[in-house]
């Protein structure tokens, strides 16, 4: 990919930009992000056999989520969702911050890309036996959804909304984080035309 770009970048001063070359730069930096997306899985599945061992250190988890919340507001706000936040204070988990925001990450443009025009998105947190985490937004096609195959590599529930947004990884990633974060992620039905995604976390 590297010796591509070059290439590219000697047609370019050659010949001048054109639509092919853009299209060209536009592919390799989709298989890039794709590669950096299968070397972090990898390293993932790596790490999730000593996922069970338990971390002295302690993350604010209430204020990492509301941080993460307050970049996407912007985007949320761009597109006219609606969000609701229902996020109780002083919640700490022993858990890798860095994670758990690739976490947030995922699952945020997971909802921005899904949620239908003019739809609502709900994060939620809270604690008891364990703590909880949920996202989730309008998806009028919520019953066709396969729940069982979302987080499959390269699975993507909506091709024709998604060509060229995204390769089907990041349910996948998010997975594997759980996994090593000592954590579960579900996948369901919120309501009627809601889709939800639930992360518990074990104290």
């Amino acid at each position: 990919l590297t010796l591509l770009k070059t290439n590219v970048d000697i047609l370019e001063m050659e010949y001048g930009t054109n639509e092919w070359i853009d299209d060209m730069r536009t592919e390799m930096s989709n298989m890039t992000s794709l590669i950096n997306n299968m070397v972090e899985l990898s390293k993932m599945s790596e790490m999730s056999d000593s996922s069970n061992k338990k971390r002295d250190v302690s993350m604010e988890l209430s204020e990492c989520l509301l941080d993460v919340v307050s970049e996407y507001e912007e985007a949320f706000d761009a597109k006219g969702f609606t969000l609701n936040k229902e996020i109780t204070d002083g919640i700490v988990s022993k858990n890798d911050e860095a994670n758990i925001r690739k976490l947030l990450t995922i699952l945020f443009d997971n909802a921005v890309k899904y949620c239908d025009a003019d739809g609502t998105i709900c994060v939620s947190l809270n604690a008891g036996k364990h703590i909880e985490l949920a996202v989730t937004n309008s998806y009028q096609a919520v019953d066709t959804v396969k729940f069982d195959k979302l987080f499959d590599r390269f699975y993507r529930e909506d091709e024709a909304r998604t060509a060229g947004e995204g390769f089907g990884i990041g349910l996948a990633i998010a997975k594997n984080i759980c996994e090593i974060e000592n954590a579960k992620i579900i996948a369901y039905k919120a309501a009627d035309a809601m889709i939800g995604f639930k992360v518990v976390i074990k104290k």
